[in-house]
Parts: C-alpha cells; structure tokens; sequence
C-alpha cells in the first residue's frame, strides 16, 4: 500500500536537511498510531516495518524507559494488579512481575 501527501517544499527541505527519510517516519507513525487505536497489534508493527520482537519495542520505547511514541503494553495497572493477587497466593516472597513488584 501506498500513501502520499503534499507538503509545502520550503517545510521538505528543513525536514530534509539533516538526511531523515521522511517516508519512513511516517510509516512508523501511521502504524503506531494504528496500534494506539487497537487497530493492528505489536508483531504487526514489527511485521510492517521488518524488525524483530525488540526492535519494535525500541520503536514503541526509547532509552530511559520513556515512551518515543507514548504507547503503553498490553500490560496495564489492572492486569498487573491481578497478576500480583494471583501470585500472593502462590508464594510469599516479593517477584517481579513486569514492571510491579509483587509483594
């Protein structure tokens, strides 16, 4: 599939300038913003843009844990939170259990 838009050349040539390839941001932006929608899933993105399992969470991520593109994890505060009462049953010792700590 092919998607194209027109942008004033004086903003191509400034968003040019430093070598970035405008067509691929874009692409990653339009699937991120897909999968923001719930409209395709995780491997999908990686599918598209051809990366690996932990490529696409570094599209997802950046370095210091904050989000590049604000995109959370299927993992969210409840499931961790049921996660957590699922464990505390099972086992007394404090566990990770993604980014919660189990107690």
């Amino acid at each position: 599939m092919n998607i194209s838009f027109e942008i004033p050349q004086d903003i191509e040539h400034e968003l040019t300038a430093d070598g970035a390839d405008l067509n691929a941001k874009a692409k990653e932006a339009y699937l991120v913003d897909l999968s923001r929608q719930h409209r395709i899933s995780h491997f999908q993105i990686g599918q598209a843009l051809g990366l690996s399992r932990y490529e696409t969470d570094g599209v997802l991520t950046a370095s210091w844990g904050r989000a590049r593109h604000h995109v959370r994890g299927d993992e969210g505060p409840i499931r961790i939170s049921e996660g957590c009462a699922e464990k505390s049953k099972t086992k007394s010792d404090p566990e990770p259990l993604g980014k919660a700590i189990c107690l």
